[in-house]
């Protein structure tokens, strides 16, 4: 047996260079880490009808750009089930979500949902990005290494 300072005891078939290896594969995992990569962000899922609900994650969203201003973080809101219906042209707060898509806010609407609900992308605002399916745009993004908020 030899013995590592942090590892204890290691049985000899694995010896020093399995010990360094160990070691290393330690050291990268307690490792702190960078900045997150070029391209990740945050994804904030709303799935309800709730004004309220829409009013946090746009506030989540103000709050987000301006603390990370100097960053510049990709934030999209995904939106599926019943949040779909108030994204409409006449919804209360859009003028809210026009300000923060000209700040870089991407906001994604499930076209499944929106055919659920019977509705067209003439009923949206222009604003507005199309996706097949909210769920997997979620797994995939947090894949991808990006943050989750839902509100």
């Amino acid at each position: 047996m030899i013995s590592t300072p942090s590892c204890g005891p290691v049985p000899r078939a694995i010896g020093k260079r399995g010990a360094l290896v160990g070691l290393a594969l330690v050291l990268l995992v307690l490792a702190p880490r960078g900045a997150p990569a070029a391209g990740r962000g945050v994804v904030i899922q709303v799935n309800n009808a709730s004004v309220t609900t829409w009013r946090i994650a746009l506030a989540n969203t103000a709050n987000l750009l301006v603390a990370d201003h100097a960053a510049h973080p990709r934030i999209e809101i995904i939106a599926l089930g019943q949040a779909v219906v108030l994204l409409k042209k006449d919804a209360p707060y859009w003028k809210k979500l026009l300000a923060l898509h000209k700040q870089g806010l991407r906001i994604n609407v499930c076209m499944q949902d929106l055919r659920r609900h019977h509705l067209h992308r003439a009923d949206m605002s222009p604003a507005i990005h199309y996706i097949p399916s909210a769920i997997a745009e979620i797994v995939r993004r947090e894949r991808e290494g990006w943050a989750y908020v839902k509100p």
